[in-house]
């Protein structure tokens, strides 16, 4: 099962610590328009705020928030360097730091700013525990399965209502060849959020690794049911379907996923 690195959906606004009579009503207009997905109004706020007080770390971490929503990875990464710069004992700054170098596969790097942002121990459950399972996913990515598996393991104990936990400690697990605890997590995650086809499809190829071909099936058509635009389920499903033997549907299934991506799935005389 091909590692994917999933981006880290906690938004952490930083409080307006430090703020004075000049800049609290940007900063809160910025937070506020923020929220509502205003992001040129919020960084026209957050603007503000720094050119009026360039010494407050919050503005530049939530600025930096603003910039990677809109794109602007290396004005993110330099905002949360300042944030960093200014209050080293914040770990916001090394929380939002550790995703961007995530996403850009520094896995050392990562691995490193979450470990910090754990070890300042952040108020917001949420936060700490996507910490951890930042932390997780850069080291599954470096190959440390165990210790992956433990800090996603941390982020459920934290927070046990997030599925994208169990869904990357399941995927965890697979690469460890634990098919049958891959599952259960996988199984959480569907509980959590009954439309996770991705959780479905992985059950699934949990399943077929495990000789269940027609449990695979079923969970694959479930995906298919949730997301009928993704030619991937076709194709698993029909690998499948002819494991099974169940040669004509094996073949329908691969001529719609190819009819839907040809670039990627192979044609039916190369299979």
């Amino acid at each position: 099962m091909k590692k994917v690195i999933f981006p880290l959906i906690i938004l952490l606004l930083v409080t307006s610590c430090g703020v004075d009579d000049r800049t609290s009503g940007f900063y809160k207009s910025g937070h506020e328009k923020q929220l509502k997905g205003d992001l040129d109004g919020a960084l026209a706020d957050y603007n503000k705020v720094i050119e009026l007080r360039p010494d407050i770390s919050g503005a530049y971490d939530n600025r930096g928030i603003v910039r990677e929503a809109m794109g602007d990875l290396n004005g993110a990464l330099a905002d949360y360097n300042k944030a960093i710069e200014l209050n080293p004992n914040e770990a916001a700054g090394f929380y939002q730091r550790g995703c961007i170098r995530l996403n850009n596969g520094e896995f050392n790097g990562a691995l490193s700013d979450f470990t910090k942002a754990i070890s300042l121990k952040s108020d917001n459950t949420a936060a700490y525990a996507s910490a951890h399972h930042g932390r997780g996913i850069a080291r599954q990515n470096m190959g440390d399965l165990d210790n992956a598996i433990a800090d996603f393991t941390k982020a459920i104990e934290i927070d046990p209502n997030v599925a994208l936990s169990y869904f990357d400690r399941g995927n965890a697990k697979y690469e460890k060849s634990d098919f049958d605890g891959a599952m259960v997590d996988y199984d959480h995650a569907i509980k959590i959020k009954p439309d996770y086809f991705d959780a479905y499809n992985n059950r699934a190829i949990a399943k077929q690794a495990k000789g269940d071909l027609d449990g695979a099936i079923e969970d694959f058509s479930k995906v298919i049911e949730i997301n009928p635009n993704l030619a991937t389920a076709y194709y698993n499903r029909s690998v499948a379907k002819e494991t099974k033997g169940d040669l004509e549907g094996a073949r329908a299934d691969h001529k719609k996923a190819y009819e839907m991506n040809p670039q990627h799935i192979p044609p039916l005389d190369q299979k």
